[in-house]
């Protein structure tokens, strides 16, 4: 009735001009691969055509799972949900690459502290492998996995309860252009309590060496850790291995290093794992239910005030986001892919003044080719200027040269870390810096 009265209304010629509002924006994902300018701008014009470049290949397996490959990576998902990984480059395979762990967690907000006696939730009881639609320049499958974990611990916190309750987790696998990475994209609803649940990555070694990104460097932990690590008989706490992270983590035997990149999740903890091999376990979440308390097997007394915190039971809707790269040690661009990954680029739409955009393709805030050198942070200046912090992540030592695409550049000033002056810098047809092995550098520009 209502489209009659309006096509009565528009037929009856009163009206000259119509003005239509769209109720619902068509939404487009858009996914390509691409050789972006660090700390700088790539236009794009969006056309109909074929994408360019080449395109990663899937198919199904006679079990029911599927596959995923491209130059770098094949990824063979079988039905039950066990996923193995190869990597031609290196020749080197891993069988049952990825897990999903829960465990129990009779800890506070402070420190995991384990449930005794307990075996671990690990595999599913129901499995999903879906192949994703063929889109140009990627392949993508699906897990669609559910597992039964206990509800939480039992009034005496001594143990988890017998009853379970469904959790589901889905794990998408994709291979982008011939980029070497395999992403993993997990969403899950957290729908227990007390546990800490986390992604087992398993190396295709036994490792020697576990770094983590921390702040401003790049520390090497330790790997299961003696319980008598942190010193005497009745130490304050005892370790539990696990550590926190800020974008990356690796694992390597001396040879070959296994280095996952993360969005989200700041935990990861080295393994010893079956077959004189190691995993990296990633957490996911830990659900816990008190900010402190004092009765933990690995930690007497309390951290804090002992209040419960029934939101720490983080319940549901949790994503998060990996990528995996095997590469050999001492790869020099280790840093910087991980962070490619861990700090996607910001898309923004240009202006109407096309060509005369005052950022034009290819613009740099920042020019450096020297992958050691991370540039950590650019601020712009209320009262004009920048600053600009980077640091050597390679624990070596690097040497770059650096540019600069800001316009009435007048004085480049090194400074310390309150902003102290430590002296003009010049600046040639670049800037060159020497970094010691570590070293955080500031620079102030006017």
């Amino acid at each position: 009735p209502a489209r009659r009265r309006l096509d009565a209304w528009l037929a009856a010629g009163e009206v000259d001009e119509v003005a239509l509002r769209a109720r619902h924006v068509p939404r487009v994902r858009l996914r390509f691969t691409d050789a972006l300018p660090g700390w700088g701008v790539r236009g794009y014009r969006l056309a109909r055509g074929t994408a360019p470049g080449p395109a990663p290949r899937s198919g199904r397996r006679p079990d029911g799972g599927a596959w995923i490959e491209n130059a770098h990576w094949r990824a063979e998902v079988h039905a039950d949900g066990r996923v193995d990984l190869l990597h031609p480059e290196s020749g080197t395979g891993i069988p049952d690459a990825l897990r999903i762990v829960s465990e129990g967690d009779r800890g506070d907000e402070y420190n995991f502290d384990p449930v005794p006696e307990e075996a671990p939730v690990d595999r599913p009881e129901r499995v999903r492998v879906a192949l994703e639609a063929e889109a140009p320049g990627e392949a993508a499958l699906r897990i669609t996995a559910r597992y039964r974990v206990p509800r939480a611990l039992a009034r005496d916190r001594s143990r988890r309860t017998r009853g379970g309750v469904a959790l589901p987790v889905t794990l998408r696998l994709r291979l982008a252009g011939d980029l070497d990475r395999l992403e993993l994209e997990l969403d899950l609803d957290n729908t227990a309590r007390d546990h800490r649940l986390r992604l087992h990555v398993r190396t295709p070694f036994e490792a020697r060496c576990f770094e983590v990104e921390s702040a401003f460097e790049v520390a090497e932990r330790p790997i299961a850790p003696e319980p008598d690590a942190f010193g005497g008989a009745h130490p304050a706490e005892r370790p539990i291995g696990a550590t926190p992270q800020r974008s990356f983590a690796s694992l390597d035997d001396g040879r070959l290093a296994l280095t996952v990149a993360n969005r989200g999740g700041g935990e990861v903890e080295a393994l010893p794992d079956d077959g004189g091999r190691s995993a990296l376990a990633l957490t996911l979440l830990r659900a816990v239910g008190w900010l402190s308390r004092g009765d933990l097997a690995l930690r007497p007394g309390d951290a804090g005030p002992p209040l419960p915190t029934p939101a720490a039971q983080v319940p549901g809707r949790h994503r998060l986001a990996f990528a995996l790269r095997l590469h050999p040690v001492g790869d020099p661009r280790r840093v910087a892919e991980a962070h490619a990954f861990a700090y996607p680029p910001l898309p923004i739409r240009r202006g109407e003044r096309g060509a005369e955009a005052v950022l034009p393709d290819g613009a740099r805030l920042v020019a450096v080719e020297e992958p050691a050198l991370v540039v950590s942070a650019f601020e712009p200046r209320a009262g004009g200027g920048s600053l600009v912090r980077c640091y050597d992540a390679s624990g070596r030592g690097c040497a770059a040269t650096v540019g600069f695409g800001l316009p009435g550049l007048r004085r480049i000033r090194a400074v310390d870390l309150a902003e102290r002056p430590l002296g003009d810098v010049r600046e040639g047809p670049g800037l060159d810096l020497t970094l010691r092995p570590f070293q955080i550098l500031a620079l102030q520009l006017d």
